[in-house]
């Protein structure tokens, strides 16, 4: 098996002085590779578990591949550079061992496996330099190749499994330690040699692999315990006790980068007598459905659910970078959702409402107690309301579309045709507002996302005090393309006798499904009007858009506003033939003095206007 040159050496090589060696060795490799298995454990599960998928876990996946490959290397330089025999072993085991481990690292790609297998050859080939000629080095080579390409595809068995674990690793010591060549690497190799680095190496394996086991298990364990503390086991959903912790450093955050953050509150409606009538375990388990359904309708609009549960049926959702505006449809959908659903206990079908409260975080708040007082002030105001309600910031709205608890109204502005004789009504363009805190005035309200069912019992109140027919509201994009305020006001409007509606877009809405709004609105005869064009919403965008709509409104008061009125003739000019090349009526508004009106009459022939000039907005009342 041996030539002349590895029998001299083992002649040399004193047995039992090696023997005597093992013990120190042994131990120096089990609490080194101890040691190794616990660090190397925090930084996988920092790459691939506490980062995952961030910024810092991808720093951290090449800190463990560098980290590995590093110390693998460094030790088997050690092995190098000591003197014949002493220690050289050991240290070539050690850190055949590190590169053995990395290959069994969960989550790794295939760039990042190969890598480690290169590792692998590049250790085997130095400890072969000099004798690529013998039979010994190819079998070695093909060996450990097929090993590794075992382990790759078996890779989850071999992990799960500690006794497959450290069968591989015997298999890896047994491809590369007996078919070394007499002098590998700074070591005399001869079969007692051989077969200390095997056993040393399987024994390093198991060591290995049994910490790096207790650490998942203790890891696991943390998780949850902490999962425990962290979040309700009825209903899944964080604690009270994790809001308390994670809101203020919310909060904080807000605050420094400038961003919005709305709070939603709510609770379910008469779950103590819900309780009292059906028992506690019914009560479970609409507890759970609500939570379920909540947190589904929420998962819609955000990627990560900061639903909290507060108290028995009191629950929190934070919407951070959200406004009032964009978290008041998370709101309504909430609702509608909850209302919608049928929960089961025992072959009874339970139904439910929730009541609501929504605020944004504000410069005054000074910590997470003024912000929650608050939320939970108007959610006892919907309460206070009849329930089943959604109050935004102080302002009640009742999914049944009752406005007589709102806080909202309708103020109107007229449009007028202008001739020579004068200005003559000819509509009323309706604008919202909400009652201030303290009831003494009204003020434009914190969100123009209102629930379709309040605007159209509003527009009935403005009906009621106006002999005006015509009206025109303002609807945000959304609201436009939502088929349910589309159906909603088309329905309203046929109910009505001898009334015309205006929908005056303050943006250009999404295009998917513009066309099967805009028939269903036009099929009832409502007319569609783009607002402050030339200043908010300019002509690339609009164009699509123009075979759709009736109306333009150009507003003077916004570029007198930005102080942008060079050239202003000429964007009238230009606004006024995109509306007669599209067939549609174009309205100046922001008229605010007698010669605006009579430039605009005599040189432009815009006769539809619109301004303080003619009657600032005020609550119908003819």
């Amino acid at each position: 098996m041996f030539s002349a040159d590895a029998k001299e050496l083992l002649q040399s090589t004193s047995i039992s002085a090696i023997l005597q060696t093992w013990p120190t060795q042994f131990a120096i490799a089990a609490f080194f590779t101890i040691g190794f298995a616990l660090t190397y454990y925090q930084l996988w599960r920092r790459a691939f578990i506490t980062n995952a998928g961030q910024r810092r876990g991808y720093l951290a996946r090449a800190e463990l591949l560098g980290s590995g490959l590093i110390l693998g290397t460094l030790l088997h330089w050690m092995g190098l550079i000591v003197p014949l025999n002493s220690n050289s072993m050991m240290f070539h085991n050690l850190g055949f061992l590190i590169f053995y481990f990395m290959l069994l690292d969960e989550h790794i790609n295939l760039g990042e496996y190969l890598l480690r297998c290169a590792a692998i050859y590049a250790a085997l080939i130095v400890q072969h330099i000099g004798y690529f000629d013998r039979w010994q080095f190819w079998i070695s080579l093909s060996t450990t190749t097929i090993l590794l390409v075992v382990t790759y595809v078996f890779d989850r068995q071999f992990r799960a499994n500690i006794k497959a674990d450290v069968t591989l690793g015997g298999l890896m010591a047994l491809s590369f330690w007996p078919w070394l060549p007499p002098l590998s690497a700074g070591l005399h190799v001869n079969p007692t040699v051989q077969f200390e680095a095997v056993i040393m190496f399987i024994m390093m394996a198991w060591v290995a692999k049994r910490y790096w086991n207790q650490q998942d298990n203790l890891a696991d364990t943390s998780e949850n315990m902490t999962e425990q503390a962290n979040y309700d086991t009825l209903t899944q959903l964080r604690s009270y006790s994790l809001y308390e912790r994670e809101v203020p450093d919310m909060i904080a955050e807000a605050k420094a980068d400038g961003e919005p953050f709305t709070t939603i509150m709510f609770d379910i409606d008469h779950f103590k007598e819900f309780n009292d009538e059906f028992g506690h375990p019914a009560g479970d388990a609409v507890l759970m459905g609500v939570a379920a359904t909540v947190r589904k309708t929420v998962l819609q609009y955000v990627d990560n659910d900061l639903i909290y549960r507060v108290g028995g049926e009191e629950f929190v959702i934070l919407l951070p970078g959200m406004t009032i505006t964009q978290a008041t449809r998370i709101a309504r959908d909430c609702s509608s959702a909850v209302c919608a659903a049928m929960f089961s206990y025992e072959g009874t079908e339970l139904h439910v409402t929730i009541s609501m409260g929504m605020t944004a975080l504000k410069s005054t708040d000074r910590d997470i107690r003024s912000l929650y007082k608050r939320v939970d002030e108007f959610l006892y105001q919907s309460k206070r309301a009849g329930r089943d309600a959604i109050t935004i910031e102080g302002h009640t709205e009742r999914r049944d579309g009752n406005a007589a608890d709102t806080g909202y109204r309708f103020f109107a502005q007229p449009i007028v045709n202008v001739d020579n004789d004068g200005a003559h009504l000819v509509a009323k363009e309706l604008l919202l507002r909400m009652r201030s805190v303290d009831g003494s005035h009204w003020e434009l309200p914190n969100t123009f996302d209102i629930n379709v069912d309040v605007q159209v019992a509003l527009i009935k109140q403005v009906l009621e005090n106006s002999t005006c027919r015509h009206l025109g509201i303002n609807l945000l994009p959304s609201q436009f393309t939502d088929l349910r305020v589309a159906r909603t006001l088309a329905e309203f409007v046929r109910s009505q006798e001898d009334f015309t509606l205006t929908l005056e877009l303050t943006g250009v809405p999404n295009l998917a499904n513009v066309a099967l709004v805009a028939s269903i609105y036009h099929d009832a005869g409502i007319r569609i009007s783009i607002d402050n064009v030339g200043s908010v919403n300019h002509y690339e965008a609009i164009a699509p858009m123009l075979s759709y709509v009736d109306v333009l409104k150009f507003s003077l008061q916004n570029l007198r506003r930005e102080h942008d009125t060079e050239n202003l003739d000429d964007r009238v000019k230009f606004w006024q033939q995109v509306a007669k090349d599209a067939g549609i009526m174009l309205i100046i508004s922001g008229v605010e003095t007698r010669r605006d009106a009579t430039h605009f009459r005599t040189r432009y022939g815009i006769y539809r206007q619109q301004g303080f000039l003619y009657g600032r907005p005020s609550i119908p009342n003819d």
